[in-house]
This record gives structure tokens, C-alpha cells and sequence, in this order.
């Protein structure tokens, strides 16, 4: 169940953020369980991330939907793991069902447009 937020912008934060397309909302990265933490204050939400390699959680608020991606092991495969769980949120939240077996070209590019803009960000703010 998506979170209502009880403010309506994060971006004083310095987290870069990520408009989405076509479906709308937006996709923070968080790369540092304080940024996760300064998110979930502003969106009244658990920060706790004690054991997690990353999160992806979503919330909604006058704004519309905002989709958060923390990755607090810099690893690489961290960060898709945790897109792809956006993925499938951004689609569930606009009714584009996944099928058993299907092609599901709506999920894979998705999934390619996230990467494709997400990743030199995450790189950059690693020190990859």
C-alpha cells in the first residue's frame, strides 16, 4: 500500500530525482542510509534500514507519486534489484498487469529507462 506523505517536496535535500515519463511520479536515489532517513522524515515514513543492502518504497501526496531507491552497498547489482522493484510499483500503480510468459515490454523498458538515467547518477555519487 503506497504511504501519504504529509509534505510535498524533498527536493532541499540535494537527492537527485527522476521525472518518469509516460507514467508520471518521480524516482529518488538515495545512495546513504541518511539520505534514506532525511526521505523518510519527510514523508513521515520508517527510516530504518538496519540489514538492508537497498530499499524501494513508494509514496503518494498531493504531488502524485514518488518512488524511493536506496542502495546503501554502492553494488551495482544493489541498484537494479531495487529499480526493478520500482518497476513493478510505477506499472501496478497505472494498471499495466504483467503476464506469466508474456513479452511484458511495458517492464523491460521500464526497467532499460531507469537504468539507462539512474545509473551514471548512482556511479557518479559512488565513485564508480
Amino acid at each position: 500500500m503506497p504511504r501519504k506523505s504529509k509534505t510535498t517536496s524533498v527536493q532541499w535535500l540535494h537527492i537527485p530525482a527522476f521525472p518518469i515519463p509516460i507514467y508520471a511520479g518521480k524516482v529518488l536515489l538515495c545512495v546513504t542510509r541518511d539520505e534514506w532517513a532525511s526521505v523518510a522524515a519527510t514523508y513521515d515514513s520508517d527510516p530504518d534500514t538496519e540489514g538492508c543492502k537497498g530499499l524501494a518504497i513508494r509514496h503518494l501526496n498531493e504531488e502524485g507519486r514518488t518512488y524511493v531507491v536506496g542502495v546503501f552497498d554502492k553494488a551495482v547489482d544493489t541498484l537494479i534489484h531495487e529499480l526493478d522493484h520500482t518497476t513493478f510499483h510505477i506499472l501496478g500503480d497505472v494498471g499495466i498487469p504483467l503476464e506469466d510468459g508474456g513479452a511484458n515490454e511495458p517492464h523491460t523498458y521500464l526497467l532499460g529507462w531507469l537504468t539507462r538515467e539512474v545509473l551514471p547518477v548512482f556511479l557518479a555519487k559512488t565513485k564508480r
